[in-house]
């Protein structure tokens, strides 16, 4: 490139960029209509290839989900000549024309399609997330099977064994487990204070009763006493806590599904 982008002024410079991304964005269109071809043909691709994704995976070096990304695009836009045609002259982006596949239908292809043209990537990126949201909404309602399989619970370990709870709920039935975990930590906070003020007074006591020449006495202060004891109570109290929180979502489910 010999233009000199430092001698650019502002408008030129902004110029340039948009004309660049136009250009970039019809070689990436020409790039789609490759890959659905591709995808057309199919079943061609070897061993261990086992779709159209996993070969561009292999190919060209690209993550599984983002070929599968490109998959998706490519087949949608078949029956989306208006997205299409707009995308090869380079009127939109490929954030743009991924974000209107994901709701867009011949019927209605044309309204998001002008929603594409005078809003920006964020806006309609937002815009297609809440289109969809309301669909799954309406699609539970129609689909028990489906509305129960959301509502599922998946257990999992992290790397440092830690065990993970993952709960897929409706907002308003998700919010009702929220505050019954809220308040089930509030309750276990407030009854390892309560253990730890008892066994301070039971150590003070226990000094008080034995008189001075017991105090003489080497002997293990309450703050040891309660160093010793604290684990064992505290490890029993965590137990039962969890066990009835566990039972709670558990029964609260079983209700719901």
């Amino acid at each position: 490139m010999d233009t000199d982008v430092a001698a650019l002024t502002f408008d030129q410079l902004t110029d340039e960029i948009t004309t660049w991304v136009g250009r970039i964005a019809a070689a990436e269109a020409h790039l789609i209509d490759l890959v659905a071809e591709l995808d057309r043909r199919g079943s061609r691709f070897g061993p261990g290839l086992l779709s159209t994704a996993h070969w561009l995976s292999w190919r060209l070096g690209m993550g599984l989900k983002a070929a599968h990304e490109w998959v998706r695009v490519a087949r949608a836009l078949l029956e989306l000549p208006l997205t299409n045609d707009a995308f090869h002259a380079g009127q939109l982006s490929w954030t743009q024309v991924r974000a209107v596949t994901r709701v867009a239908s011949p019927d209605d292809e044309a309204t998001y399609l002008a929603c594409a043209r005078h809003a920006s990537g964020a806006q309609l990126e937002k815009l297609v997330r809440g289109v969809r949201r309301a669909r799954r909404a309406s699609d539970d309602k129609d689909d028990p099977e489906r509305a129960a399989w959301l509502m599922r619970t998946r257990l999992s370990y992290d790397d440092d064994g830690t065990r993970v709870v993952t709960i897929s709920l409706p907002a308003e039935r998700g919010a009702i487990v929220v505050a019954a975990l809220e308040q089930a930590m509030a309750d276990l906070h407030r009854e390892h204070v309560h253990e730890h003020k008892s066994v301070r007074r039971s150590g003070s006591s226990a000094e008080d009763a034995a008189g001075p020449v017991a105090n003489a006495a080497p002997a293990a202060s309450p703050a040891a006493t309660h160093a010793d004891a604290a684990p064992e109570t505290g490890s029993v109290s965590r137990a039962t806590h969890a066990q009835g929180l566990f039972q709670l979502c558990e029964d609260y489910l079983a209700r719901v599904a």
